[in-house]
């Protein structure tokens, strides 16, 4: 088991090189806002940068990496809904875009962000984490801190709804 410590900015332009994008594209999945996804994805390499020399095993710099940018997002997210609760009332701000007659790549891709905002956080969660970032079942339990089974579970219901709502709307794109 490696436990060296990373001491500098070589290694934190190697984990920032080799964690970026994909920690791009699991922020943005859970927000789908690009400036947003821009902040939180900052704010969590400069705690990675301020905290190196606080992780005292390397192997487990993606973990932190993920798990620093999961609380990121609910943090943003609880405070966001505070903020709407407060404000506004309006079933307006859960309605997803209508599809146009000409489907496209671009607009499959709008309807499975938009099933996607729809399934409950900690299957959303999971799923981006299953199959847009790539990780195990194992990795996925642990930065969630909750049981392998828990994760399989929440992949299955997530799968579940994501093919049901998109079957729904490409069966009245064909009629």
């Amino acid at each position: 088991m490696t436990t060296t410590q990373p001491k500098g900015r070589m290694e934190f332009k190697f984990y920032y090189a080799k964690h970026k994008s994909k920690l791009y594209f699991y922020v943005f999945r859970m927000l789908n806002d690009k400036m947003l996804t821009d902040d939180i994805v900052q704010n969590v390499f400069i705690k990675l940068y301020e905290n190196m020399n606080n992780i005292r095993n390397t192997e487990f710099i993606a973990a932190w990496i993920y798990k620093t940018a999961r609380n990121e997002v609910y943090s943003y997210l609880r405070q966001r809904k505070r903020k709407a609760e407060d404000l506004i009332d309006d079933e307006e701000l859960f309605c997803t875009e209508a599809l146009t007659d000409e489907m496209d790549n671009v607009e499959l891709r709008a309807l499975i962000m938009s099933a996607l905002e729809t399934i409950p956080e900690e299957q959303r969660e999971a799923y981006l984490l299953k199959e847009y970032s790539g990780f195990s079942y194992k990795e996925i339990a642990s930065l969630q801190d909750i049981d392998e089974e828990l994760v399989k579970s929440r992949l299955f219901h997530a799968r579940k709804k994501l093919i049901a709502k998109i079957s729904k709307v490409i069966l009245q794109y064909q009629e």
